[in-house]
């Protein structure tokens, strides 16, 4: 559990840092899901985000492939105005506790 809000405090940190959507604060901060990340699976990822197809998103699975030590993590959050987000992560075992914000979606 430590771990875990030590890697959430990195991912506010670096969406604070973002200036594309003036976010100052990160609240309600949600996993929505957490995947093995290859490129395809983030393709179907986002068209299912751009359709606010929710359920499926949180049904989607990927099939552990031998070697593949990538993974994507999809937040859901609100900023100081309560307007929502959603940011997709990547991580990776060489990237470890160093998360890397891919997207920042707003669904407004």
């Amino acid at each position: 559990m430590k771990e875990e809000k030590k890697w959430n405090k990195i991912v506010v940190a670096s969406l604070l840092a973002d200036k594309e959507f003036d976010i100052k604060e990160a609240n309600n901060f949600e996993q929505i899901k957490s995947l093995f990340f290859d490129k395809e699976t983030y393709t179907v990822i986002l068209n299912l985000i751009n359709k606010k197809d929710w359920g499926k998103i949180k049904n989607f699975n990927t099939e552990h492939k031998e070697g593949l030590r990538e993974y994507l993590d999809i937040f859901r959050f609100t900023d100081q105005n309560q307007m929502s987000y959603l940011v997709t992560i990547y991580d990776s075992d060489e990237l470890w506790q160093d998360p890397q914000i891919i997207d920042i979606i707003s669904l407004a």
